[in-house]
Formats: structure tokens, C-alpha cells, sequence
């Protein structure tokens, strides 16, 4: 409707109409702010800060009230995207170019590894290892993007990192086999994530109201063995409000979302 005005009224002046139309899509996409929050807010930063400080207390605390000896070696778990790395750059580009999320372009984004560090996790996890505990790394990046992942890590200050703690995926999205195979072999003290199905599969595919219901009655467990990240470029939180159903249009999505926000 705007560009329809402007080259009704302006038709004697060279308006580039074109351009209008862009920027009306790229101002009107709900990732746009954010993309903002996580790149310039500084209560991003400290959010990450405060969480990954408080991760250090807990787990001296949980390291000193275990038993000794182990029967088995202590690690925690940790998601990779958004708990670890800052994928905000590729969201960024996404809206730059007027495009959504495809396998193509996200592998393009991991094989560069430029992906920035969540403030605070890289000290934080070599924190964890002076300490004694193993650090395993649990991600929904596909098998294939093992060697950029990696690459990645080495970039922002990690080295000494071991193929046998990487558990990415091959098929299911559900990372539930995974956490138990890594409890076959180790005492796990905490789970760290951006989504709460890196914690437990209870949250796989829940809806709105279970997720709600499930994290209350769970409460006790937040900030103790569940470490959670903030993130609101995407995830499970932005699935269930479409039933994790993701072949809407843009109008269909914008129409669903503004269903659920609640006014007074």
C-alpha cells in the first residue's frame, strides 16, 4: 500500500519504489529487533555474564559436596549455538538479504567458523576443565560441520579439543540418546542451553502451555544443575507458538504471532 501511494502521488519525481519496498519488508521483520538485542545490548552481555559467574560457583559447590573418588569422571554438557557461539552475524544476513533460514545458507555461515563467542563461555569452560571436568559438547550441527565447528572453538581461544566430546547430529533432532550415552561414561553435574529441550526430552515438541507448566514444575532445577542462556533469534519457544509447523508464510506467521501476545 505505501509503494502503491508513492507511485500514485510521486509519479513526476524519481522515486526509487524499489527500494521503498525493501526496506518495508526488512523494518517490518520481527527478527530484526532481535538481531539488534543480541549484537548492541549491553543486558545481553551482562544476562551472559551473570549466568556463566554464577555457573562457576555452582559447579565448585557440586564439586565439593561429590563423594570422592568418582566412579565416574565429572563433565557437564553444553549446547554449542547460542550457548557457546554467537550465530547473530548469519541471523543478520538473513534479514540483510531478505531471506529465512535454509540448510544451504547455514552451512555457508558454519564452513566460514566466524561465529562469535557468548560472553563469558570460553572462560568459563576452560574454568570447568582446570577444574577437572570434562567438557561435552551436545549440538543439533550436523556430523558434517564437525571439522568448521572445531575450527571454529580454536579460533575463539579453545584448544586441545577432542573429536569423542562432540555429540552432533546424524538424524534425530531430539538429543535425549545422546545425554545418555555421555551418562554411560560420566558423572554429568550440569546441562547448559538456549532451549530447554537441551536439558531434558520432556520439553520435545511440547506446546505453549506445556512448556510453561513443565518449566514450573521444574523450577528447582534452574540455576542448579540447568543453566539457561538467553536467545531470541529463534528455537523451540518460537515453534510452539506454530505448532512447530514452519511452511506458514510471512503474513500467516505475522498474523499467528500477533494472536498470542496479550494486551489488557
Amino acid at each position: 500500500l505505501v509503494v502503491s501511494i508513492l507511485v500514485t502521488s510521486c509519479s513526476s519525481n524519481e522515486v526509487d519504489t524499489t527500494k521503498v519496498s525493501v526496506e518495508k519488508v526488512v523494518v517490518s521483520n520481527p527478527g530484526l529487533n532481535t538481531v539488534l538485542w543480541h549484537q548492541t545490548a549491553a543486558e545481553y552481555k551482562a544476562l551472559c555474564y551473570q549466568t556463566y559467574n554464577f555457573a562457576k560457583i555452582q559447579l565448585v559447590s557440586k564439586l565439593h559436596k561429590h563423594a570422592f573418588p568418582y566412579e565416574k569422571a565429572p563433565a557437564i554438557i553444553m549446547d554449542l549455538d547460542e550457548t557457546v557461539v554467537d550465530n547473530s552475524f548469519y541471523n543478520a544476513q538473513l534479514i540483510k538479504d531478505g531471506a529465512s533460514y535454509s540448510k544451504e545458507t547455514w552451512k555457508d555461515w558454519s564452513d566460514l567458523a566466524q561465529a562469535g563467542e557468548v560472553p563469558g563461555a570460553i572462560e568459563f569452560i576452560k574454568f570447568a576443565r582446570e577444574n577437572g571436568v570434562t567438557v561435552i559438547f551436545i549440538s543439533n550441527r550436523r556430523v558434517k560441520e564437525l571439522d568448521n565447528t572445531m575450527r571454529n572453538l580454536v579460533n575463539l581461544g579453545l584448544t586441545n579439543l577432542d573429536t569423542t566430546h562432540f555429540f552432533l547430529r546424524v538424524d534425530e533432532g531430539s538429543k535425549a540418546r545422546r545425554r545418555s550415552e555421555v551418562a554411560e561414561n560420566y558423572e554429568v553435574l550440569m546441562l547448559f542451553g538456549d532451549n530447554l529441550a537441551d536439558f531434558t526430552e520432556v520439553f520435545d515438541k511440547k506446546s505453549v502451555s506445556e512448556r510453561n507448566e513443565l518449566t514450573q514444575n521444574m523450577q528447582s532445577k534452574f540455576g542448579d544443575s540447568f543453566i539457561v542462556l538467553p536467545n531470541t533469534l529463534y528455537g523451540e519457544w518460537d515453534g510452539a507458538l506454530f505448532n512447530y509447523q514452519y511452511d506458514w508464510t510471512p503474513a500467516q506467521k505475522d498474523s499467528i504471532r500477533r494472536d498470542w501476545i496479550k494486551g489488557y
